[in-house]
């Protein structure tokens, strides 16, 4: 199983407000009380102003660069789930910042199926010998990963959701 992660979306969730290039969008993984997992992009300025009925899983800021439609390739939506899977990690890049709200079960899962994914793709290495230790090829870093059991039913409505997701 696949997810095609989306870029993140052209205006602000809360003011509508269409984003600028160079803007700085704060992205919420979020879990609303129904259970249903969406993202938000808020434009950084209004983050303050933002609430949530549920739990915010996970959030980082990136820099809005204005792309045209054929831009948005494989390449970046599978840059997408790299910056998600660094977020639920708690490691940076250059200019953006992560944050994860908690060390909830649904972050594990998230986390566990996108190194699988990122895996399969060759974004990051298993290292021999060592279960749930990933290589980041571009990092140049290993990252340790809690295994899940993908088949239990509370991981398989995660996946479920984030199928929906992206």
């Amino acid at each position: 199983m696949e997810i095609q992660f989306r870029s993140a979306s052209r205006q602000c969730v809360l003011s509508g407000y269409p984003f600028q290039p160079g803007d700085k969008i704060r992205c919420y993984l979020v879990m609303g009380e129904d259970g249903d997992i969406r993202r938000d992009d808020v434009l950084e300025a209004n983050a303050g102003d933002y609430s949530v009925a549920g739990s915010i899983i996970c959030q980082w800021v990136h820099t809005f660069k204005n792309r045209s439609e054929e831009d948005v390739s494989s390449k970046n939506l599978l840059a997408s789930a790299e910056t998600l899977f660094l977020a639920l990690n708690g490691l940076e890049e250059s200019d953006d910042s992560t944050q994860i709200s908690s060390s909830r079960d649904e972050a594990k899962v998230f986390n566990y199926f996108l190194a699988l994914m990122l895996e399969r793709k060759r974004v990051l290495r298993s290292l021999p010998g060592r279960p749930g230790v990933y290589w980041h090829v571009k990092l140049k870093q290993e990252i340790r990963v809690d295994s899940v059991d993908l088949f239990n039913p509370q991981s398989l409505s995660v996946v479920q959701q984030l199928e929906q997701l992206f």
